[in-house]
């Protein structure tokens, strides 16, 4: 009886060991597929997520900035406005008098020799 109690318990530390080396096996392959895509990512210039990010923070502040200065504009117009006078229109030019034909200059006598 004493054989089949060591056969059960070399049984039992063979699958231990086995369930421990699958395990490790497990591990490897995760590591080796994510080292895997690291290198394939890398190869494709991929931005990370903290730079995006970033960008994507840079982006949302620049359009707020720019709607905070389109309104201050707006602003700024409406003050303007107010405070110049309304130019009078331009009076539109008056119709040209006849035209009277210029009179001949006189030539030049020239004196003979």
């Amino acid at each position: 009886m004493q054989k089949n109690n060591k056969f059960f318990d070399d049984i039992a530390k063979l699958a231990s060991s086995a369930g421990g080396s699958l395990l490790e096996m497990k591990t490897e392959l995760e590591n080796q597929a994510a080292s895997q895509v690291d290198k394939v990512l890398r190869r494709m210039d991929l931005v990370t997520r903290e730079d995006f990010n970033t960008v994507r923070d840079m982006a949302v502040k620049a359009r707020s900035e720019q709607e905070r200065l389109e309104k201050r504009i707006v602003e700024l117009e409406k003050l303007l406005e107010l405070k110049t006078p309304k130019a009078k229109p331009a009076p539109s030019p008056k119709p040209a008098a006849k035209t009277t034909k210029l009179k001949k200059a006189p030539s030049p006598k020239v004196k003979k020799s």
